[in-house]
């Protein structure tokens, strides 16, 4: 009986350490670093994601009208691995500011919120086809899809 409860206590201690392994990665969904609070049905949908397998992983915060929203370390994975951010914001106008220090790039754009947008912000760097590290900014007024 006391192998059998110490087998048991074994167990359950690897699945707690293995759930809070995976808890931690950066699939879509994850909400940790958004500080905004996430609404299902916000406004304004932010994808963001890595697209340079040389820089991997590579740090991106995003303000929005200079206020921190989002912080974190962007891996490339496949290449297909947009990260999603929904904001509830209000009409008008939105400064929207995207930086790295590793990737030694930033990007600044604005958005007139009349109705819902969506949005990607990329970084970018490929050593022979283009030296320069960058961020990408699309924004339209239907949802964007990823091939």
């Amino acid at each position: 009986m006391n192998l059998l409860l110490k087998r048991l206590i074994t167990f359950v201690f690897f699945i707690t350490i293995t759930l809070s392994v995976f808890a931690g990665d950066t699939r879509p969904g994850k909400d940790q670093t958004q500080i905004l609070p996430r609404v299902q049905n916000g406004n304004f949908v932010l994808n963001v994601s890595n697209q340079s397998p040389e820089l991997s992983p590579v740090d991106i915060t995003i303000q929005i009208d200079g206020t921190q929203e989002v912080s974190d370390e962007f891996h490339v994975r496949n290449q297909h691995n947009w990260i999603e951010y929904t904001f509830q914001l209000s009409p008008g106008k939105h400064n929207i500011r995207a930086v790295s220090r590793k990737g030694d790039a930033s990007l600044e754009q604005v958005v007139d919120l009349t109705k819902k947008l969506w949005a990607v912000i990329d970084f970018t760097y490929r050593p022979g086809m283009n030296e320069k590290k960058e961020f990408s900014f699309t924004c339209r007024d239907k949802p964007i899809f990823f091939d």
